[in-house]
């Protein structure tokens, strides 16, 4: 029984699709259940504010409702604060603030839920989407001349959620109960050509990650061949920390 926040976003829909594909039930949290209930695909969506800590905690109640235990929780929300982009000097210091406070302290109080559940049954696996950018700090430079920019609050957000990993897997390891987190690098969602050769330069593997390639690595932390595997950062990167 897998649980996905962000579930119908780039990457969260091919984690919902990977897990269901593998005979998993699959419950996705989002804000606007109605949007999906009929798309046919073999997964139950069901109301999730990641920022409310009561809609969690509600969204919990009804999985555990229909399914007795959840053995997968994947945190995937990435919930969108307008004018969060811009230069340094720039950015409205309160919007960072914002958009700092809602993905940590939403990941948090996922983090907890999940783990109270998965205490009564003393097994469970947690699994964080991390970053690259939650260790290393941008290459500035591919980001000249494109459409896109790197936030400051990105770092903040990533990095504080690897350390969290850590000291979830810690805290949760005598529960029988394992946290880890995947950190991709960039990932393609409809960048300019300009980006996507200036992003690729800097990788070994010259290229950015299509959104199916994160979904291995997340069955592969899920899953039994990974039961020793707790307190990791596993970076699909193409080879950037190599580097």
């Amino acid at each position: 029984m897998v649980c996905i926040t962000g579930g119908t976003g780039l990457i969260g829909s091919r984690l919902a699709d990977g897990f269901a594909k593998e005979g998993a039930v699959v419950f996705v949290g989002t804000r606007f259940p109605e949007k999906y209930q009929k798309s046919g695909r073999k997964i139950k969506f069901a109301k999730l504010d990641v920022t409310d800590a009561k809609s969690i905690r509600q969204f919990v109640a009804s999985v555990i409702r229909s399914q007795k235990k959840i053995d997968v929780w994947v945190n995937s929300a990435w919930p969108k604060i307008e004018k969060s982009t811009g230069r340094l000097e720039t950015v409205n210091s309160d919007v960072v603030a914002q958009e700092t406070l809602h993905h940590l302290i939403g990941y948090y109080h996922c983090c907890v839920e999940a783990l109270k559940c998965m205490k009564k049954t003393k097994k469970g696996v947690i699994i964080n989407l991390g970053s690259i950018y939650g260790d290393l700090s941008p290459d500035f430079r591919i980001y000249k001349k494109t459409e896109i920019s790197s936030p400051p609050s990105y770092p903040l957000i990533k990095g504080g959620l690897h350390t969290f990993t850590k000291y979830l897997a810690c805290y949760a390891a005598s529960f029988n109960i394992r946290v880890n987190a995947v950190c991709p690098g960039g990932v393609l969602n409809k960048h300019s050509r300009r980006f996507q050769k200036q992003y690729g330069n800097r990788i070994p593997l010259g290229r950015m990650a299509h959104p199916d390639e994160i979904v291995g690595p997340v069955l592969f932390l899920a899953s039994d061949s990974a039961s020793y595997v707790t307190g990791h950062l596993l970076h699909v990167d193409g080879g950037l920390h190599a580097w």
